[in-house]
C-alpha cells in the first residue's frame, strides 16, 4: 500500500447491504484507521453467525463465509466540468481496475474476458464504475465487487483510473489598463498507474473460522537430495543414501490464519509435496491453480485428500483448490498460500547419507545394513526428531553409524544407542577399532538404534543435543553370525584361573585358558553360515599357534578345506590364536549370468576367491604347555603388578599404587588409558567397568579406549595375571568427568557491518566492508558461553568490542578462546577489508545478482548453486555447499573423483599428491580413473581409490610387479630384493 508515495493510507472493512455501508473502527487495539482513500465492503454473509472482522499483519480477516467483496475509493468525479475553477482540477472519469485474484492475471478493462479467467476459481466480478452511496450521510464511494471469493488466503491486485480536467489560466491588460486572470478549459488527461510500481495488493483472509471447520492442518512430504521421480526410481534401493522423503504432518498453520503456512525448506529439497486433508467431506473432482496457473496435471485425489508439488520454491507459493464434493457436487474453493523459510546450513539436520560399518561382512553387499528412505518429521521436548526403519542382516554382529548431514560433519558429534525391549532396555555403544559400534539385536522382539547429534569437534560433543534419529530395525533375512567358539573336550577359564572356574566363551573377552590333558584340542565355529545366490560364501576358522606365551612369531595352522571344525594339534603351542574367517568364491558366468560349468572337472568355474576377517582374534593359552618352565628364560614369573597407568586425556593420580583417579573433560565420552605391567611377560590383562559389566582384555603398553558413563563416573577394574599363569593382583581405576567445559570453540562472529558468513574451519575469515566504514563493532559467541574470549587481546565481557578501520584497507583481528577448565584453547584469524570492488559476470547469460568474482578470496561465487558444477568462460567449476569456486582440491560428485587444480579447473592425465600417490584423471571428462589402465603402450594398476599400484600386487591368484613409475612387468626376467621372478606376456609371475 506504500508504493505510490503512501497515496493510498489505509483501508477500511465495513459491512452491510450491498447499497448500504456502515465505517467501523478496526485495528488489533481497536485503534480508529487514520485517513480513509481506500475501503473494502462485503455483504450477504452466507451464514447468520456473527463476524468480527479484524485487521491482522496488515491483512483483512472474517470469520465466516461472505458473498462479496467491494474495493472501493472515495468519489471524486465533478458533475459539471465547466465549473471547475481556474487554476483548479477536476476528476472527470473513475474506475478501480481489478490486475489479478489469487494469481489469475486480469485486462482490468475487459470485465467479460476477466469472468471467463476467473471460471477456474468460481469467483466474478463486476465493472469498477459502480457507485454507491451512504444512505445515512450520502457520501458516495466507487468500486468493483468481487463476487464467491475463495476461502482461505486471497491476494488481490488493483489500480485507480482516473481522468482529470483542468483550466490553464489566462491573463490579458482590459481597457483600463488591469490584469485581467480568465481560464481555458483543457482536454481531460488520463491519470491511471499502468506499471508494476503503482499496482496495489490487499490480502483478504476470507471465513477462517469456516475454514477451520472444513479443512484439517495440512501434511508436506519434502524429497531431499533429488526430485520425486528421482526419489521414486531409487526409494527401493538399499544404499543408505539421498534421495530421502522427509514427511512431517500436522504442520502448524499461522496462528491468525488457518490456511497460511511457513515452511522451512533447504537447499537439498528438490520436491515438496503439500496435502489438503478435508473434514467429513469426499472430493469427487478438484482443479488447482498454483501462482494463478492450472497445476491440475500434477495434483492427485484420495478420498478426502488433495495433494500436488512444488518443485521450484521461491519466497512463496499460491495455491487454489477449486473441489466438487460430496453426493449434491456442492462446489467450494479455498485458497493456501505456502511461504518458505530457508533454514541454516548449520541448522540442517536431514540426513544425505547414513554412514553404516558393519562389524563383520562389512566388505560384503550381500550383507545388507541400510536405513529406509523415509522418514517422519516431530519434535520431542523441542529436539527434532526423525523416524524411521532400518534393515540389517543379523550377520554384520554391530553396526556404527556416521551420518552425513545437511550440517558439517566438522562441527557434529553423534551418540549412538539400541533402545530395545527387555531388561536393560538400553545398549550403549562400544569402542571397536576406532569406531562407536552398538549391538543391533539386543531385544527379543524389537529394537530402535538411536543416533543423536549434538554440536562437537573431532567427534567429542560440545553442547546439548540438536537432533535425533530413530531407526527401528527390521531383520533382512533369517541367517545371524557371531563369531562363538566351542571346545567340545576342553575347558575355559579366565586366565589364571583352575578348571573349576569354567566359563563360556564371550566374543567381549579376547584370552582365555584352555584346560585339556590331550595333544588335540577339538574347536568349532558354532552356527557356521553357506549363504549368496550361488551358495558361495561360507564361514570357517583360521588359526595360529605359538611356542611361546609371550611371543608374537606365530605359525598359521593350516586349514585348506575352510572348515569350520579343527582339530588343533597343540603339542607344539603354548598359546593358539583364533579367528573367524569367511570366504567370498566368485563364479565365471556367461551373456545370460548362467555360471559356466568346467568340461573336464565338472566344477563351477571360479573367477576369484577373496577371504575376510569374522570380528576379532582371540588367544587362547595352552595350561598344560604354558605352565612349564619357558626355555628361554628359565623359570616363570610370579610378577603380576603394574609399573605404571597413564590416560591419554587426563591426569593420573595414586596414593597407594592399587587405586588411581584420572580427570578427563567434560565433554569426553571416551578415555585411553594405557597400562604397563612390570614384567613385560604377563600372561593377561583383563579389564571390567564396574557398572555395565563390559570385559576387555589389554595389551601392556598399549592405550586401549575405554567407554564412559554418561553419568560422569566410571569404575574400571584392572585383573594382572602373571607369567606362571596363577599368580594375579587387582586394581582400581576411577575416571570422572570434568564438570566444567573443554570447549574452546567459537561458535558465530556477530558484526555491525560487513559481508561475510564466518567458518570456523576457515585458517582467515575474510570480512568485507564498504569503504566509508571506519569501524567495526565485532562480538564473537562462543560456543560454550563460559570460555574466555579475547579480541585483538581486548576481554569481551558481551558488549561488542571496537576495531578501528581507519587509515587502512585491510585490518587484521584476532579472537582467542580458552576453554572454561583451561585445558585448550583456539586462535581465529580474521582479515578486514575497505573495499569498493565491482563484482563481474562470468557469462552473458548468467544473472549477475547470482554470480560475482570475489577479489579477496579470487574465486567465482555463485549463490544459486550447491554442491554442483557450473560453468565460468566455458570451462566447468564446481561449486561448494556455500556457492564458492573449488581450487585445489579433491571433489566427490556422483560417485566421480576429480581433481581441480589452482584455477579451479578440471586436472586430466597423471597427478601425484603429497605422500608420493599418483593418479590418473580421464584426459576429456577428468573423472579418476580405477583398476587396468593402459597408456601409451604400457600397463598399470590403478586401485580402487585410483592409486597408482608400485612393487608387488596379487589380484585374482596372481602375482604381478610394478616398477616405480607404476609399468607393470611383462615378458622378461627381473631382479627383485636379492631374487630373479620371471614375468609373462601378461604380466603374470610364473
Amino acid at each position: 500500500m506504500n508504493k505510490i508515495g503512501k497515496r493510498f493510507v489505509a483501508l477500511v472493512i465495513v459491512f452491510a447491504s450491498i447499497m448500504s455501508f456502515l465505517p467501523i473502527q478496526f485495528g488489533l487495539n481497536g485503534q480508529a484507521a487514520k485517513a480513509i482513500t481506500t475501503q473494502i465492503k462485503v455483504s450477504g454473509k452466507a451464514t447468520e453467525a456473527g463476524d468480527n472482522i479484524t485487521i491482522t499483519d496488515g491483512e483483512y480477516c472474517t470469520k465466516e463465509p461472505y458473498n462479496n467483496f467491494t474495493i472501493a475509493v472515495d468519489y471524486k468525479i465533478v458533475d459539471d466540468i465547466h465549473n471547475i475553477e481556474i487554476k483548479d482540477t477536476g476528476v472527470t472519469e473513475q474506475e478501480v481496475l481489478i490486475k489479478s485474484i489469487d494469481g489469475i492475471k486480469l485486462d482490468g478493462n475487459d470485465v467479460i474476458n476477466d469472468n471467463k479467467k476467473l471460471e477456474a476459481i468460481g469467483a466474478t466480478i463486476s465493472p469498477g464504475t459502480t457507485v454507491y452511496t451512504n444512505t445515512q450521510d450520502g457520501s458516495k464511494t466507487i468500486g468493483a465487487t468481487i463476487a464467491k471469493l475463495p476461502y482461505g488466503v486471497n491476494k488481490i491486485e488493483y489500480q485507480i483510473r482516473e481522468k482529470t480536467r483542468f483550466n490553464k489560466p489566462i491573463t490579458s491588460i482590459d481597457s483600463n489598463g488591469k490584469t485581467v486572470t480568465t481560464g481555458e478549459l483543457q482536454d481531460p488527461v488520463e491519470n491511471i498507474a499502468p506499471s508494476s510500481e503503482t499496482t496495489e495488493e490487499i490480502v483478504i483472509q476470507h471465513a477462517n473460522q469456516f475454514v477451520q471447520g472444513n479443512i484439517d492442518v495440512m501434511s508436506f512430504d519434502a524429497y531431499t537430495g533429488g526430485t520425486m521421480a528421482v526419489y521414486d526410481t531409487n526409494k527401493d534401493l538399499k544404499d543408505s543414501k539421498a534421495p530421502f522423503l522427509f514427511t512431517t504432518e500436522n504442520v502448524t498453520a499461522d496462528k491468525n490464519c488457518p490456511l497460511k503456512y511457513n515452511y522451512p525448506v533447504t537447499n537439498a529439497i528438490r520436491t515438496l509435496r503439500y496435502s489438503m486433508h478435508f473434514n467429513n467431506i469426499t472430493v469427487n473432482e478438484a482443479t488447482i491453480l498454483k501462482n494463478g496457473k492450472d497445476d491440475t496435471g500434477n495434483m492427485a485425489v484420495n478420498g478426502n485428500t488433495i495433494s500436488g508439488y512444488l518443485t521450484n520454491m521461491g519466497s512463496s507459493d499460491l495455491i487454489v483448490a477449486k473441489i466438487i464434493e460430496g453426493k449434491n457436487n456442492v462446489v467450494s474453493t479455498y485458497a493456501i498460500q505456502l511461504k518458505y523459510t530457508t533454514i541454516n546450513t548449520n541448522d540442517d539436520y536431514t540426513l544425505r547419507d547414513a554412514g553404516i560399518t558393519k562389524l563383520n561382512y562389512n566388505e560384503d553387499s550381500d550383507v545388507k545394513a541400510y536405513v529406509d528412505k523415509e522418514f517422519k518429521v516431530t519434535s520431542e521436548g523441542g529436539v527434532p526428531t526423525y523416524t524411521g526403519t532400518m534393515s540389517i542382516n543379523k550377520m554384520a554382529g554391530m553396526i556404527s553409524m556416521e551420518p552425513k548431514l545437511g550440517k558439517p560433519a566438522s562441527d557434529t558429534a553423534f551418540i549412538i544407542s539400541n533402545h530395545y525391549d527387555g531388561s536393560g532396555g538400553v545398549a550403549d555403544s562400544k569402542i571397536i577399532n576406532g569406531k562407536s559400534y552398538v549391538d543391533f539385536a539386543k531385544g527379543s522382539i524389537s529394537n530402535e538404534i538411536w543416533v543423536e547429534v549434538y554440536p562437537g569437534k573431532d567427534g567429542n560433543k560440545t553442547g546439548n543435543i540438536l537432533a535425533r534419529y530413530k531407526f527401528l530395525v527390521r531383520f533382512e533375512g533369517a541367517q545371524s553370525s557371531t563369531v562363538n567358539f566351542n571346545f567340545t573336550d576342553s575347558t575355559l577359564t579366565q586366565p589364571g584361573r583352575s578348571k573349576t572356574d569354567a566359563i563360556l566363551f564371550n566374543s567381549d573377552r579376547r584370552s582365555y585358558d584352555v584346560h585339556s590333558d590331550s595333544e588335540s584340542i577339538n574347536v568349532e565355529l558354532d552356527k557356521p553360515v553357506t549363504y549368496g545366490i550361488d551358495g558361495n560364501r561360507r564361514e570357517y576358522i583360521k588359526a595360529w599357534g605359538s611356542a611361546s606365551v609371550n611371543s608374537d612369531n606365530l605359525t598359521e595352522i593350516l586349514n585348506s578345506d575352510k572348515k569350520n571344525i579343527l582339530a588343533l594339534d597343540v603339542s607344539a603351542y603354548k598359546k593358539i590364536i583364533l579367528q573367524g574367517y569367511y570366504e567370498d568364491i566368485v563364479y565365471q558366468k556367461d551373456a545370460s549370468g548362467v555360471i559356466l560349468i568346467d568340461p573336464i572337472s565338472k566344477e563351477k568355474v571360479i573367477k576369484s576367491k577373496t577371504e575376510y576377517p569374522i570380528g576379532e582374534k582371540y588367544a587362547f593359552y595352552i595350561v598344560k604347555n604354558a605352565g612349564t618352565p619357558d626355555p628361554t628364560t628359565g623359570t616363570t614369573s610370579s610378577d603380576a603388578s603394574l609399573s605404571n597407568v597413564k590416560a591419554g586425556n587426563g591426569t593420573v593420580k595414586s596414593t597407594d599404587n592399587i587405586n588411581y583417579t584420572v580427570k578427563v573433560p567434560k565433554i569426553d565420552t571416551s578415555s585411553g588409558i594405557t597400562v604397563t605391567a612390570t614384567n613385560s611377560k604377563v600372561k593377561d590383562i583383563s579389564a571390567t567397568i564396574v557398572e555395565t559389566g563390559d570385559e576387555y582384555g589389554l595389551t601392556s603398553g598399549e592405550s586401549f579406549d575405554f567407554p564412559l558413563n554418561t553419568s560422569g563416573t566410571t569404575n574400571i577394574k584392572v585383573v594382572v595375571t602373571a607369567e606362571d599363569g596363577i599368580t594375579s593382583k587387582t586394581y582400581y581405576i576411577t575416571v570422572t568427568n570434568d564438570t566444567r567445559s573443554a570447549s574452546a570453540l567459537l561458535k558465530n562472529v556477530v558484526t555491525d557491518n560487513g559481508d561475510f558468513t564466518f567458518d570456523p574451519e576457515a585458517s582467515i575469515n575474510k570480512i568485507r566492508v564498504d569503504q566509508v566504514i571506519k569501524k567495526l563493532k565485532v562480538a564473537p559467541v562462543p560456543t560454550d558461553s563460559k570460555s574466555k574470549v579475547t579480541v585483538n587481546g581486548t576481554k569481551f565481557s558481551g558488549s561488542p568490542i571496537t576495531i578501528d578501520l581507519a587509515g587502512s584497507q585491510q585490518t587484521d583481528m584476532t579472537i582467542t578462546v580458552v576453554s572454561e577448565d583451561g585445558s585448550d584453547s583456539k586462535t581465529y584469524s580474521f582479515e578486514i577489508y575497505r573495499t569498493d570492488a565491482a563484482l563481474d559476470n562470468p557469462d552473458d547469460n548468467t544473472n549477475q545478482d547470482d554470480v560475482f568474482y570475489d577479489d579477496i578470496d579470487n574465486c567465482w561465487v555463485d549463490t544459486s548453486k550447491y554442491e554442483e558444477w557450473g560453468k565460468v568462460k566455458g570451462k566447468d567449476i564446481y561449486f561448494n555447499n556455500k556457492g564458492r569456486q573449488v581450487k585445489e582440491q579433491w571433489i566427490n560428485t556422483k560417485n566421480t573423483w576429480y581433481y581441480l587444480n589452482s584455477n579451479g579447473y578440471k586436472t586430466s592425465g597423471w597427478r601425484k599428491d603429497i605422500g608420493g600417490k599418483s593418479y590418473y584423471l580421464d584426459p576429456t571428462t577428468g573423472e579418476l580413473k580405477t583398476g587396468w589402465m593402459n597408456i601409451n603402450n604400457k600397463m598399470y594398476y590403478l586401485g580402487l581409490n585410483g592409486v597408482m599400484q608400485k612393487g608387488w600386487l596379487y589380484l585374482n591368484g596372481k602375482w604381478h610387479y610394478f616398477t616405480p613409475e607404476g609399468e607393470m612387468v611383462t615378458n622378461q626376467s627381473m631382479f627383485i630384493n636379492d631374487k630373479v621372478y620371471n614375468f609373462g606376456q601378461d604380466g603374470v609371475m610364473y
